[in-house]
């Protein structure tokens, strides 16, 4: 959901949650969509602390984190971030 709401103005409406929570699920796109400007808002989404969240950058970062794939972020990391500004979330 994270990357759908950083794609932008097309994902901030229901789409958002499209076929991803149960349909006895209280979540609305709304309490979802606000979950995560409080992440943008406050840099926590800001992995690799560019001053900017964005869908193929922090977006994938987030992913590759939870699919536990520390090599490829490793890999990822030495290759398109500064090590001034990489921010090491393990």
């Amino acid at each position: 959901m994270i990357i759908r709401y950083l794609l932008g103005p097309a994902f901030h409406s229901s789409a958002l949650i499209e076929r991803i929570l149960s349909d006895d699920s209280d979540m609305t796109w709304q309490i979802v969509a606000n979950n995560i400007q409080k992440g943008i808002d406050t840099s926590f989404l800001d992995v690799d602390q560019y001053g900017e969240v964005t869908a193929l950058g922090d977006g994938l970062m987030i992913i590759r984190y939870l699919w536990n794939l520390p090599l490829l972020l490793t890999q990822m990391k030495s290759i398109l971030l500064s090590k001034e500004k990489c921010r090491i979330i393990y």
